[in-house]
């Protein structure tokens, strides 16, 4: 029985042997490995602004917090070999997905982190935590005051850091409260003014004249740098002006061109100052040869100080150009405050057939229709409103339609010899020329006057459509309401090219003079 039951049982093993695949044996893997390591900012409840990657180097694994962060209880985000899983004192953390795991612990010391493979093997890695020192630097890098933020500027400005004193020199013209911008030390803030942030990112007001002295050796501006440790720099920005008149700025235009118009001292028909110091209008042109801007500065002295003068820009205005409408946006001073808005249609003949000028400071509207003879010379203006402030400037009725005018235009041999005006006001110019002595070619498409003053005789109008072909001498207006004359007269200066560089107006009333001196308009040109 035992050898049938032996002969049995190893048939039985033989059978069975021989019904059997081979089964092979797949190893385990031994992959343990850290592949990366960080604490993100969302996996922290508000503890990091920013995510902050660690750096593996064999076993040892730093990571380098934001200065002035308490290294504490963080979590940490960290992806392993596949298959293998952490560990920190034999807990495995609660979390993980895949290959990544999320460990909360208390970084203040080294953590001791267990990765085990698949087959059971494991590698330990030491995981530093520190927090960068507080920075201590509060160096003022740079400062500037943009051309782009500041109407006043004819170009960028860049002040000259020496030690702690921040020297600005301004070209004659800007004003004192510009918008500048700021580099300082990382991690360092910029007080200014006192106790405030300047968030130095984006631009900012300051005043260059705090005491209001208007003179270039009181001009100073005091702002503190502070670091990151709290530590404080104070910083003094002193500030000079550029002496003499206001300097034209660089346009586009490669043609020679007017830039600057200068109005010297002159009186108004009621024997009152128009202007006691000089006022400078400067004019910007693009690529195409058209005026984008024109800048008007006064000259003003703070008597209390010495007489100390210096200019100032008090308006300026913008010209766009779309299509065949020109629009002149008014601005008071360096304030982004539309004062007047004038919108002028150009007609076929490339001179303005319409023109609505709006008040946008009391809504006031006033309407100008042009017509033009085949010469391109103004013959009739047509208007509603009133050209000046508003409604009610001299007669005191809220409706601007009560003013209401005609003016009808003259000529004779290319000239304009006689301009009447008809409906609110009645009035009569008539005017002579030198007629050896040629004008100035047209600007601009007849689309500049400038606002010097609101005073008679203040401004100066080149006129609408193409301009006379010589040179005025003289000019009578009569007033047929008010029943007075005033006759001037124009003499002019040149440069040794034959172009006009200023022209002096004389002013009598009934005969009488007005002034000793004349009014005086200098002009300067690009080359």
């Amino acid at each position: 029985m035992r050898k049938i039951y032996v002969a049995g049982v190893c048939f039985l093993l033989v059978l069975l042997s021989a019904g059997c695949k081979k089964t092979e044996r797949i190893a385990r893997s031994d992959a343990k490995e850290v592949l990366s390591f960080a604490f993100f900012a969302y996996a922290n409840g508000g503890k990091l602004d920013i995510d902050v990657p660690g750096a593996v180097s064999g076993s040892a694994i730093t990571v380098s917090l934001p200065a002035g962060m308490t290294v504490g209880y963080l979590t940490a985000t960290i992806e392993v070999s596949p298959l293998a899983q952490i560990s920190v004192d034999g807990q495995v953390p609660g979390s993980g997905e895949g290959d990544i795991w999320e460990l909360t612990a208390d970084f203040s010391s080294p953590v001791l982190l267990t990765v085990k493979a698949e087959d059971g093997s494991t590698a330990t890695y030491t995981v530093t935590v520190t927090s960068e020192p507080l920075s201590s630097e509060k160096e003022f890098l740079s400062l500037k005051f943009l051309k782009a933020d500041n109407p006043s500027l004819i170009e960028d400005v860049t002040a000259q850091i020496s030690g702690n004193v921040i020297a600005v020199t301004l070209p004659a013209g800007a004003n004192a409260q510009l918008y500048a911008i700021v580099e300082v030390s990382d991690h360092a803030a910029v007080k200014y003014p006192a106790g405030e942030t300047w968030d130095i990112s984006a631009k900012k007001e300051i005043s260059l004249d705090v005491d209001g002295a208007m003179d270039p050796s009181l001009s100073t501006t005091p702002v503190h740098v502070q670091a990151q440790d709290g530590t404080i720099r104070l910083y003094e920005i002193r500030t000079s002006w550029e002496s003499g008149d206001v300097r034209a700025p660089e346009s586009r235009w490669a043609e020679p061109h007017v830039n600057r118009v200068i109005f010297r001292t002159g009186r108004d028909d009621s024997g009152t100052y128009i202007f006691i110091w000089p006022t400078t209008a400067t004019l910007e042109y693009d690529e195409q040869g058209r005026v984008i801007r024109i800048r008007y500065y006064h000259y003003m002295e703070d008597p209390n100080r010495g007489h100390h003068r210096k200019y100032a820009l008090f308006a300026y205005d913008d010209y766009e150009y779309s299509g065949n409408t020109v629009t002149v946006v008014a601005h008071q001073r360096l304030d982004p405050i539309v004062y007047q808005r004038a919108t002028f249609t150009i007609g076929d003949n490339g001179y303005p057939a319409h023109l609505i000028y709006n008040y946008d400071w009391n809504g006031a509207e006033y309407e100008a229709t042009y017509t033009y003879n085949s010469a391109a010379n103004l013959v009739k203006k047509e208007t509603k409103g009133a050209p000046w402030d508003g409604p009610g400037v001299l007669t005191g009725s809220s409706d601007p339609t009560a003013y209401q005018h005609t003016y009808s235009y003259e000529y004779e041999n290319g000239n304009l010899i006689k301009a009447v005006t008809t409906g609110t006001f009645n009035e009569e110019t008539t005017y002579e020329y030198h007629t050896d002595k040629a004008n100035y070619e047209d600007w601009n498409q007849g689309l500049i006057r400038f606002q010097v003053n609101s005073h008679a005789g203040s401004g100066w109008e080149p006129g609408m459509g193409k301009h006379s072909k010589n040179l005025l001498k003289r000019s009578r207006y009569r007033s047929f309401d008010y029943g007075y004359t005033s006759d001037v007269e124009y003499q002019y200066e040149f440069d040794a090219a034959g172009r006009v560089t200023a022209v002096n107006r004389y002013t009598q009333v009934d005969g009488q003079p007005i002034d000793g001196r004349p009014m005086r308009i200098e002009f300067s040109y690009s080359k």
